[in-house]
């Protein structure tokens, strides 16, 4: 409960999405090999999850077209990963997902933006509010940074490109 009063606190609307995926979003995170149901409802729900991403893509999506152009939002959820020694061949891993999209909060004085600096800023808030200490960024790709605490690693900060955006028809700006 304190990670979710911390968020809301802070901005962020809590997201829950569904934890069935098509073949196209178990494709977000090739890394965790997806678990594919025996008997699915259709096409859209015949994997369980392997990551959140999809998700909060398809919200982020729905709040644009509403012209929802400010958003801050997470979700805590499980996801499910293909693990064949296990009993139930699965191993199941809590997450949290947080999202930020646009570039500014419209104000009558003082417009609140959204870049890398604010990105960095609210984590290290969040983490330092949640307990945390040492909290430190790594930046190893191009759109990529790893956040760590004590020097372990525990998240990191991905710039999603073009091609992700557009197959979940979100409308990236040229920079």
């Amino acid at each position: 409960d304190k990670i979710k009063i911390t968020l809301s606190n802070n901005g962020f609307n809590e997201h829950y999405s569904n934890s069935l995926y098509s073949k196209e979003d178990i494709k977000l995170n090739l890394t965790n090999k997806a678990i594919k149901l025996r008997n699915p409802l259709n096409k859209e729900f015949e994997f369980l999850r392997n990551n959140m991403f999809a998700g909060m893509l398809k919200a982020i999506s729905y709040n644009l077209k509403r012209n929802k152009n400010y958003i801050k939002i997470y979700e805590i959820g499980c996801i499910q990963v293909k693990n064949d020694s296990n009993y139930n061949k699965s191993d199941e891993k809590r997450q949290i997902t947080v999202a930020w999209v646009g570039e500014k909060l419209k104000h009558w004085k003082y417009p609140n933006y959204i870049d890398i600096y604010t990105v960095k800023g609210e984590i290290k808030l969040f983490l330092q509010n949640v307990g945390f200490s040492k909290i430190s960024f790594q930046y190893k790709e191009k759109d990529k940074i790893n956040v760590s605490v004590n020097s372990r690693a525990i998240g990191k900060i991905e710039f999603l490109n073009k091609n992700v955006l557009l197959k979940y028809d979100i409308d990236s700006k040229e920079e």
